[in-house]
């Protein structure tokens, strides 16, 4: 079923063809399955949502207060901050030997959606066609 039907649209608001027929991820439909059986007291191997399974290591977490306490609570530019944008390009120099200009070159997201979105939205224009992996995200084919 999709996400959006057209019974619940608002007096006056189109939803647009691209979205109606995006489907829920099937991802979280196998998650719940999972979580059932996992209710029963049988172990469950997550491979369905990403979800690496672990706590936040204390380092991280301890990063993450200090930065509180600084007053680090603010919004950082859209394309992420400077040293993690440094940090980043840093890593896939030493990591792939590829030496790329983290201020031109280097954004960070929310996410791997938000990636693909940014990076479809910058090549495609409207009428393009694309191929897009199947499984995979539903938000591709919006």
């Amino acid at each position: 079923m999709p996400l959006i039907s057209e019974s619940s649209q608002m007096v006056g608001y189109r939803i647009p063809k691209r979205i109606k027929h995006v489907e829920p991820e099937a991802a979280f439909a196998v998650l719940s399955i999972a979580k059932k059986v996992e209710a029963t007291g049988r172990k469950v191997a997550h491979l369905e949502i990403g979800d690496a399974g672990f706590d936040t290591p204390e380092h991280i977490k301890q990063a993450a207060v200090e930065a509180l306490k600084r007053g680090e609570t603010h919004y950082t530019p859209t394309v992420g901050i400077p040293e993690l944008r440094q940090a980043i390009a840093e890593s896939v120099k030493r990591d792939y030997g590829v030496e790329i200009d983290w201020e031109k070159n280097v954004a960070v997201t929310n996410g791997c959606k938000q990636a693909v979105l940014a990076c479809m939205l910058s090549i495609l224009d409207e009428g393009d066609e694309a191929l897009y992996p199947n499984p995979g995200y539903p938000e591709y084919e919006a």
